[in-house]
């Protein structure tokens, strides 16, 4: 019996995911449960389990292609099995262009005479008369006198651009390749082949390229690796970031988590963290400043009833951004209870998109690493973001005495084409008045 593998409705907010990697290949053997596929949205990775027991008999996408959430993949049975009814029916030309074009054909003319000349070398070519057939309808293809001259003289034509219809590589195209390219050694030539990469500089003799000038292949980015890059390449580029910091006495909030782990023993009380309490500051201090509450799309300002309360946490797989919805309406026990499911969900890589999406402020913690300061880098499109860092003994000066107390310092980016310094500082300020008076807001029975 042949088995569908469907990609699963991942929410109401997504509609299509990158098939990131596959685990399995075809004619593999596999049994339910295993992990036969990774995809992939651009907030996070999943793994997805094969259905049935049985064969891998086709898969109907490869690597890096999008797919429409509740859609075969692929297929799992017996050998000979039929199983052409379960192969998506997909609109796009574009993904399955062996189907739409096997019939078609296209004839590209092109009559006209043109010199190629190079330091070494002065020829007339003729572009022939070429039939394009299938896939080449859409790439351009490469004619044949240019994959003649390129086997002849050892060209890898995936480096030529072609300049003939639909990008068409032509004879010309090569020649000129091959008198402009950088020469090769035999050795680089062989690690070329081998995937090295030319640096850009010739050191060799007569200008050949050497062993050293080519470094090992680089490793490419992953699909949610590039998301974040592009995400936070865009925040820099379309927001006028700066960054304020403040300092808050952390005794207070010391001296609650020290009661706090007496309760946890004996499981009466949730292992509530020191970020805890400051997101749990940063949501109460939110209500009195909603303007940093806020979102900046296409030139207006979008400020949210509700604090949807995002949070940095550090995966296996990159950055994943979870958000809490409605937090102001948490008790610090709920609060607490929620960033460790998500957390625990990011981790594993088991979190709903819909827990992904709708922030409207970011906190983003790395204290616990040390860090005494950094410049957090804002959510796009919300306005402000704050970064907590590590506690640190700070001197005071109290009745002609210096004291040392431990202070935790907070870093606020904001977006000033949104929201001035002024207003940034006073709810800095207000934070901070919050983190030294946690008791009276935590409302904490202990």
């Amino acid at each position: 019996m042949v088995t569908p593998v469907v990609i699963p409705k991942l929410g109401v907010t997504v509609e299509s995911c990158i098939i990131g990697s596959w685990r399995k290949k075809e004619g593999d053997n596999v049994k339910k449960g295993d992990i036969i596929l990774e995809i992939e949205t651009d907030k996070t990775t999943f793994e997805i389990e094969a259905p049935a027991t049985g064969v891998l008999l086709e898969l109907f996408f490869k690597e890096g292609d999008i797919v429409p959430v509740q859609t075969n993949v692929a297929v799992i049975g017996n050998p000979g099995e039929e199983y052409e009814s379960f192969r998506p029916e997909l609109e796009d030309k574009a993904q399955k262009p062996q189907k739409l074009l096997e019939t078609e054909r296209k004839e590209i003319i092109q009559e006209e005479k043109e010199e190629v000349k190079t330091p070494e070398i002065k020829k007339e070519v003729v572009i022939e008369k070429s039939v394009v057939v299938g896939e080449e309808l859409l790439s351009g293809g490469i004619s044949p006198r240019a994959k003649k001259f390129a086997e002849a003289h050892n060209i890898n034509l995936d480096n030529v651009t072609g300049s003939g219809p639909n990008g068409r590589i032509l004879e010309k195209d090569v020649i000129n390749y091959y008198w402009n390219a950088p020469k090769f050694t035999r050795l680089s030539g062989k690690l070329i082949k081998e995937g090295w990469e030319y640096k850009g500089v010739s050191s060799g003799i007569a200008g050949r390229v050497t062993r050293e000038d080519l470094r090992q292949p680089g490793e490419k980015l992953s699909t949610i690796r590039s998301t974040i890059a592009k995400r936070m390449h865009s925040s820099l580029m379309e927001t006028a970031q700066y960054t304020i910091t403040i300092s808050a006495k952390a005794d207070t909030i010391l001296a609650l988590r020290q009661k706090i782990k007496s309760r946890i023993k004996n499981h009466s009380m949730p292992n509530i963290t020191i970020n805890d309490m400051i997101m749990y500051a940063t949501i109460h201090t939110l209500t009195s400043y909603p303007e940093l509450n806020a979102e900046f799309i296409n030139g207006k300002i979008y400020k949210s009833r509700d604090i949807n309360m995002a949070f940095a946490c550090d995966t296996p797989r990159g950055l994943v951004v979870p958000v809490i919805k409605s937090a102001q309406k948490l008790s610090l026990e709920e609060l607490s209870l929620a960033v460790k499911k998500l957390t625990g969900e990011a981790i594993s890589g088991n979190i709903s998109p819909d827990d992904l999406t709708g922030g409207t402020f970011t906190t983003t913690n790395i204290g616990s690493m040390g860090i005494e300061h950094f410049t957090p880098i804002l959510n796009i499109p919300q306005v402000a973001i704050l970064g907590i860092c590590s506690i640190e003994l700070k001197p005071i000066k109290i009745d002609d005495k210096v004291q040392f107390i431990e202070h935790i310092k907070l870093c606020l980016t904001a977006d000033h084409q949104v929201i001035d310094g002024a207003p940034a500082a006073r709810f800095l300020v207000a934070l901070k008045n919050n983190i030294e008076n946690f008791e009276s807001i935590s409302r904490l029975e202990i």
